[in-house]
């Protein structure tokens, strides 16, 4: 994991964890935890989407904005360029 440093507003940033690039077991451990019954009270999805987005940041770079959307549509993108990519079986 390393700690990055985003913008999040005008003139405001935040220190977020992500996974290292290229570390596929450290992404998925983080998204495994994030999908703990104990985050389901308050906030639970939030922090989902939140980690989702970190995780999408962290494995492919500054392009992309730590936003879960953009996570989301980047991922379901390639999945379907790679037409399932063996997730339909």
């Amino acid at each position: 994991m390393k700690r990055v440093r985003i913008m999040s507003g005008k003139d405001h940033f935040r220190d977020i964890e992500v996974p290292d690039k290229g570390n596929w077991e450290e992404a998925r451990l983080m998204l495994v935890r994030a999908m703990n019954p104990a985050l389901d009270g308050s906030g639970g999805d939030a922090t989902r989407n939140s980690i989702a987005g970190r995780v999408v940041f962290g494995m492919f770079g500054h392009d992309f904005t730590p936003n879960p959307t953009t996570a989301l549509n980047f991922l379901l993108q390639k999945i379907c360029e790679r037409k399932g990519a063996g997730l339909d079986q």
